[in-house]
C-alpha cells in the first residue's frame, strides 16, 4: 500500500483479486465472472456470448456473489463488475438469430420458442424486430439476474456493469436499467 500512495494511486479497480480487497484500506471495486453454458450459435468478439436463460448462468452468479461477499461489503469497496467485455456482438438481431442456430436443448432457445409460440409467431417466419426483441431480452436478462444478486448481498455497493467494448444501444439501454455506473471500455486503433 506504501508504494501505490507514493506512486500517486488511490484506487484499486478491475483486476484485482477480490481476496486483496478484502484488507485493502484503500478504494477498491471488486470483479466476478459469470460465464456459464455458451450460446452455441453465437460467435463473439472474445468467445461465445453466455445462456443466460440458463439455470447454470443463475447458480454461477449466485455462487460468484458469495464467494465476493466479504470483500463486496467492507465499507472500502466502491463496487461490483460483472464479468469483462461481454461478447455481445454488434446487433441484437444478431444474437436473437445465434439463439435460434442453436441446439434444440439450449434454454434461450426454448425460451426464445415459448415467448414465440405467446405471440402467435411461427419460427419459420420470424422477423428482424422478433430477432432483435430477444436480443434484447438477452441482455435484460443478463443484467437484472447480476443486478439481483448484487444488491441481496451488498445493498449500497455500486453495480458498475460488465465493463461493455462492443455492444448494440438495446445493451446499453438495459444495461441503464439495471446498473449503477455504466462502465464501457473504449478501444481506438488509429
Amino acid at each position: 500500500h506504501r508504494r501505490m500512495r507514493a506512486w500517486g494511486m488511490n484506487t484499486l479497480s478491475y483486476g484485482w483479486k477480490n481476496s486483496f480487497c478484502g484488507n485493502s484500506k484503500i478504494p477498491y471495486t471488486v470483479s466476478i465472472s459469470t460465464k456459464a453454458r455458451p450460446v452455441a450459435g453465437a460467435k463473439g468478439y472474445w468467445g461465445s456470448l453466455t445462456d443466460f436463460f440458463s439455470d447454470e448462468f443463475g447458480k454461477k452468479v449466485e455462487r460468484e456473489v458469495e464467494r465476493a461477499r466479504a470483500a463486496g461489503t467492507n465499507e472500502y469497496c466502491l463496487g461490483w463488475f460483472s464479468d469483462n467485455e461481454q461478447s455481445w456482438g454488434f446487433s441484437a438481431s444478431a444474437v436473437g438469430r445465434a439463439v435460434l442456430e442453436s441446439p434444440d436443448d439450449q434454454p434461450a432457445k426454448i425460451e426464445f420458442l415459448k415467448r414465440l409460440k405467446a405471440k402467435g409467431v411461427d419460427p419459420s417466419k420470424v422477423t428482424e424486430g422478433d430477432l432483435a426483441g430477444f436480443g434484447t431480452a438477452m441482455a435484460e436478462k443478463y443484467y437484472s439476474t447480476v443486478s439481483a444478486a448484487i444488491r441481496k448481498v451488498a445493498p449500497h455497493a455500486l453495480y458498475m456493469g460488465d465493463r461493455i467494448a462492443w455492444a448494440y444501444p438495446e445493451v446499453y439501454r438495459a444495461a441503464s436499467r439495471y446498473v449503477d455506473v455504466l462502465s464501457v471500455n473504449v478501444y481506438d486503433y488509429t
